[in-house]
């Protein structure tokens, strides 16, 4: 091994076509911030997340990468305070557009790079921007441009004549050996640099990662997953990579075990279908997982499954080379031979292939790995192999009797299974305890499943013959049973009160005049399996095939309607496909009319909707969807008690017993019943203290699933934006230098309008306060992606002509509401930190406890901090503020899906009385440097009347600002105690474990900007 040292940008400065594999892309982003700008601009070095890498096939494709570049670049380059918004906002980025370009021109666009027509196409795009100086994020299109046309590259640079870099430590490496085999050698050179060691090596140590895969010791993690190989394999990384990054602990010198309120014993994969079962064994190993793998009640766990499971067992069995070790390791050959070692003796049907397999042993020998190797001697493989020879010899004569005799062994073993599993009792109870009386599965009440079984028995020897000579056939045929069974799932036929029922497979080969399709609700759609709450993005080759059968359906059946339940049998909100919503858009807009139809909607409705959805042949599928709160049962009634004339027609209606199969399952299962499909369901759980944050309850509101994945699972996120992360440091450093400004008394001076020196003098105390807390916390502005934020909110506080976002906040706050005096600053409430604020309230020296609510069954203790509280001076009412650099939603409150406001409601009614008058407000700071006037502070909700608290620089309430009242009366206000139940009710599904996807649309609840996206079921 070779040292190169630890400078990496040393090694980078005087290396030459250089390729840099990094374990994530946050690092790859963040080593493009480290290196200089003459890196930058310099064509030959390539940086990107080694998987990204390999997954290309070597081809360098990597998109997400030369985004980044160009966006580093940018703001390296260009976009300095000189620079940007010299002239005014919008002119500024065109200068820079113009800018960028002879930039990039001079020093990144060859011939060789970029086509003349992409160029061309870029100035295009340059001259459309000159003429639209008020589009709004021109400056993040600015930086598509750049990425997209400058940017897009696909250099096929040879293997032979590039470098490689490899960045990690050997625990953040899970990939292929032979691939980094294949850099080693055919790259030009290859090296390593361990983050670790922080030394630059030419040697990727083999033997370590071997021992490191081996080395885990894992707690738990519970997950749930779909038959999707890509899925496993996505999983297995996924936990690896959470194990790695401290889920359980984390593998270094000093393990630490970590305590997260759930107790864990060990990882759990539940799967839904036998065949993946081999996926797991072959995958997970891999990356040194240990699994225990459990099934689900289904109808591929019934009796008639595990008993068909158990009859493949012995075609397979012969194939595992360790049943041979089994025997030798534990010495059960003797004269009463197991009928296990007889499968295995049947690949060598003559005496001769059996004696020179036993002759042989070298051949086995050679292929034993080193731990077998270790555990089995060759010489003691040898003694054993002879001393089988001797007790074969003893009591067996290979001829055909023999083979009938073994043949006819192996049927009995058959027999004897099905008899110990009473299959036709077994059948009838399961049937009836799980599927119900009224709904049959045909194929098992036909005894199809018998007649398979007999078909195989009464022609065992051929069936084994056949089966056992290649490997290869026994898979299929195990195959072959797996798509039986859950076929059976699906190809159902019965009778509902009149109506035929079939299974979507049947439904595309026959022909009628109306077809409904009911229960297309997500993670039900009837080709899939059992939905899950982690992993459910429909694969490509389901969406073929469903796209395939809609075509079928639009082609067989004049008028085709599709329906989405909002409830279960059980009243859970249920969603609608995602599919759904992607394939078949709403065609009309009089169909949001009969979004809203119930029980009562009748024959006119229904005619009226052919009408305007109606499907003709050799035409694409259009179709009305609708969206019914109903349960799937009481559609199928509902279609035969109130179109009679319809039942007498040809009709299919495609089932959706499947939901009703899974409730009967649930509850013959002791499941809860209140689970929808859609749902995530862990053991009900309880903690030592029921405490919230107003953030946890939100975010149990918004989105329990999210807090499923962050707070219980603590998943960190593989690719956390930077932005995010600077943008909270932001939020937080804003805070406190409001929060120093009012105890030193700063909010207590209260000025004219027209007072400019007392306004200077406020303004030039807050900027020595954030100056001095940003000294503090050592922070660099001009280092950050925020670092224009700090600009905006701090410019012209030190007396100059500028007008930044806290200035106006302070001409606002100084010169308005003159009634009203600040007592508290960032007052906590359940927290262990002293109150120093600066009051003379009695309270002043006394720590708010927790906020406690209380119902018939349950006690929550609720802890928070309220930014700010002012009192009016006659003492009978109160202000609370909350700041907010971001975007606040009154209606998101009445909603039930924020609760701050209202939280800090509460807790002043406890502290202060029930007669005191409290209003809430959001001081939304943004919003000052987007209204000209600078009068609006934000939307206010209050208990008193709405002209007592003035809001402007005029005493007069702001038009455009919204106000809601705290009331009983749902319609004009919000109902506190309505909130109060809310909060019950997301305690409730808490500690039953019960943590869904959210209910609200993707785009309010904001999924596409989700870290957890990727491993959630909702298709964004």
């Amino acid at each position: 091994m070779i040292i190169l040292g630890d400078n990496i940008k040393s090694f980078i400065r005087h290396t030459n076509n250089l390729f840099i594999l990094t374990p994530t892309r946050r690092y790859s982003e963040k080593l493009w911030d480290k290196l200089d700008n003459e890196h930058l601009l310099r064509p030959d070095i390539y940086i990107y997340k080694f998987s990204d890498f390999f997954a290309h096939h070597l081809y360098f494709s990597s998109r997400k990468m030369l985004d980044y570049r160009a966006r580093r670049l940018l703001i390296k380059k260009i976009c300095t305070p000189e620079n940007l918004f010299n002239i005014n906002k919008y002119q500024g980025i065109i200068d820079l557009l113009g800018k960028a370009i002879d930039l990039f021109k001079n020093h990144q666009l060859t011939d060789k790079d970029v086509k003349y027509k992409q160029f061309n196409y870029f100035y295009e795009k340059y001259e459309l921007m000159k003429n639209q100086l008020n589009f709004h994020d021109l400056s993040d299109r600015l930086i598509w441009c750049l990425s997209k046309e400058c940017l897009e590259q696909n250099p096929k640079q040879k293997i032979s004549d590039s470098s490689f870099l490899l960045i990690g430590n050997y625990y953040q490496i899970p990939i292929e050996k032979n691939l980094i085999k294949f850099l080693i050698h055919n790259a030009k050179s290859f090296f390593v640099y361990n983050t670790d060691t922080k030394q630059i090596t030419n040697e990727f140590d083999f033997n370590f990662y071997n021992h490191y895969s081996t080395s885990h010791k894992y707690y738990n993690l519970y997950y749930v997953f779909s038959n999707r190989f890509q899925e496993v394999t996505y999983l297995a990384r996924r936990i690896y990579l959470m194990l790695e990054n401290g889920v359980s602990h984390k593998i270094t010198q000093k393990t630490t075990k970590r305590d997260y309120g759930v107790k864990i014993d060990e990882i759990n994969v539940v799967v839904t279908d036998d065949s993946y079962f081999s996926l797991i064994e072959n995958i997970f190993p891999k990356y040194g997982i240990k699994y225990d793998l459990r099934k689900n009640y289904t109808i591929s766990s019934s009796p008639i499954y595990t008993m068909i499971k158990n009859i493949l067992n012995i075609f397979t069995d012969c194939y595992n080379r360790n049943l041979l070790f089994h025997f030798f390791d534990n010495n059960l050959i003797s004269t009463d031979i197991d009928i296990q070692f007889i499968d295995t003796l049947m690949r060598y049907k003559n005496q001769n292939n059996l004696r020179r397999y036993l002759e042989h042993t070298d051949l086995l020998i050679n292929n034993l790995t080193d731990r077998e190797k270790e555990k089995f001697p060759p010489k003691k493989i040898k003694q054993e192999f002879y001393r089988m020879k001797e007790i074969i010899s003893k009591y067996f004569d290979f001829n055909d009797k023999l083979v009938d005799k073994i043949h006819f062994v192996i049927r009995d073993r058959v027999i004897k299974i099905i008899e110990d599993f009473k299959i036709k009792e077994n059948l009838s109870a399961f049937t009836k305890e799980n599927i119900g009386d009224e709904i049959y599965f045909e194929v098992l009440k036909n005894k199809k499943v018998l007649g398979i079984i007999e078909d195989i028995l009464e022609d065992l020897p051929k069936t084994y013959e056949t089966y056992d000579i290649i490997p290869q056939n026994i898979r299929e045929f195990n195959y072959e049973f797996n798509q039986w069974i859950v076929k059976t799932e699906y190809q159902l036929r019965s009778k509902f009160e009149g109506i035929d029922i079939f299974g979507v497979l049947e439904s595309v080969e026959i022909s009628g005049k109306y077809l409904f399709v009911l229960g297309l609700n997500e993670g039900n759609m009837p080709e899939m399996p059992s939905a899950n709450f982690l992993l459910n993005p429909l694969k490509m080759k389901f969406r073929n095939q469903w796209k395939y059968i809609f075509d079928k359906w639009a082609l067989n059946y004049e008028n085709v309607y599709l329906f989405s339940p909002q409830t279960d049998l059980q009243g859970e909100t249920l969603q609608k496909s995602t599919f759904l919503e992607e394939l078949i858009p709403l065609q009309y807009k009089e169909t949001e009319e009969l979004l809203q139809c119930n029980m009562q909607v009748g024959k006119q409705e229904v005619e009226r909707a052919s009408e305007l959805v109606k499907i003709e042949k050799d035409k694409y599928l259009k179709a009305s969807v609708f969206e019914k709160a109903i349960s799937v049962e009481e559609q199928a009634k509902f279609f035969v008690s109130k179109n009679k004339k319809l039942a007498t027609q040809e009709l299919a209606l495609i089932p959706i017993i499947n939901r009703i199969n899974q409730v009967c399952i649930r509850q013959a299962n002791g499941l809860d019943l209140e689970i929808s499909e859609y749902e995530g369901k862990i053991r009900d759980f309880s903690v030592v203290n029921n405490v919230y944050s107003a953030t946890k309850l939100d975010l149990l509101a918004r989105c329990p699933m999210k807090y499923f994945f962050q707070e219980l699972l603590k998943i960190t996120p593989l690719e956390e934006v930077e932005e995010e992360i600077e943008a909270r440091i932001f939020g937080s450093i804003l805070h406190s230098i409001l929060e120093e400004f009012g105890k030193r008394g700063g909010f207590k001076q209260k000025f004219t309008k027209d007072d400019t020196k007392g306004l200077a003098r406020a303004g030039k105390m807050l900027k020595e306060i954030a100056d001095e807390i940003i000294r503090k916390k050592r922070i660099r502005t001009e280092e950050l992606f925020v670092e224009y934020e700090f600009e905006q909110y701090l410019k012209g506080l030190d007396n100059s002509e500028e007008t930044g976002i806290l200035k106006k906040f302070l001409e606002l706050d100084l010169t308005m509401n003159r009634n009203y005096t600040p007592i508290k600053f960032e007052k906590g409430f359940g927290l262990d930190i002293p109150d120093v604020s600066d009051s003379s309230h009695r309270n002043t020296d006394r720590l708010w406890d927790f906020l406690v609510l209380q119902s018939e069954d349950r006690t929550i203790k609720i802890a928070g901090k309220i930014d700010r509280i002012d009192k009016k001076n006659d003492g009978t009412s109160l202000l609370l503020y909350d700041y907010k650099t971001g975007k606040a939603k009154l209606k998101d409150i009445k909603d039930g899906i924020s609760f701050q406001l209202p939280i800090y409601y509460l807790k002043c009614k406890q502290e202060f009385g029930e007669k005191i008058n409290i209003a809430c407000a959001y001081w939304e700071l943004r919003k000052l440097n987007e209204t000209k006037k600078s009068q609006f502070i934000g939307d206010l909700i209050t208990e008193m009347e709405v002209e007592d608290i003035k809001f402007n620089k005029d005493n007069r309430l702001n038009s455009s600002q919204k106000s809601y009242l705290f009331t009983k009366d749902d319609e004009i206000g919000i109902n506190i105690e309505r909130l109060k139940e809310r909060i019950f009710e997301i305690d409730r599904r808490f500690h039953k474990g019960i943590f869904h996807t959210t209910e609200l649309d993707t785009d309010k609840a904001g999924c596409r900007y989700c870290q957890f996206r990727k491993v959630c079921r909702r298709k964004v």
